[in-house]
């Protein structure tokens, strides 16, 4: 919070809630399977877009994998969709694919991972949404 009274940073205020929950299903003893679905609502309170604060939501669903390669190796994945919502005029609404995929080693003296991922989140700006 700024200590100059004529600054004025309210613009920025936002107001985030969500939730997610996924259910697995256990594969042999190295891997799993199942299912991700999340929920977010993203409120930008003083971003007044004509007349209305502006607002997303974004609902995504996914299925997952990951697999144990020995005592060392993991690998893992998903692939999903993402919709992202506004009730505000003239924001655009979005719908694509997010995916990831990831491996991690853990020998007994180093561990690495690696990963990637594509992924989406509602914007602080109209003009990101």
């Amino acid at each position: 919070r700024s200590q100059d009274p004529d600054v004025d940073r309210s613009f920025a205020d936002a107001r985030f809630r969500s939730a997610s929950g996924n259910l697995g299903y256990r594969i042999g003893q190295r891997g799993q399977v199942g299912l991700l679905g999340s929920w977010s609502e993203n409120r930008f309170p003083n971003q007044l877009i004509l007349g209305q604060a502006n607002k997303v939501q974004l609902k995504t669903i996914s299925g997952f994998a990951n697999y144990r390669i020995g005592t060392m190796l993991n690998v893992n994945g998903s692939v999903g969709r993402t919709q992202v919502t506004s009730p505000v005029a003239g924001l655009q609404d979005f719908s694509g694919a997010v995916w990831s995929l990831g491996a991690g080693y853990a020998g007994p003296r180093i561990g690495a991972n690696l990963s990637t991922a594509r992924s989406v989140n509602g914007g602080g700006g109209q003009a990101a949404n």
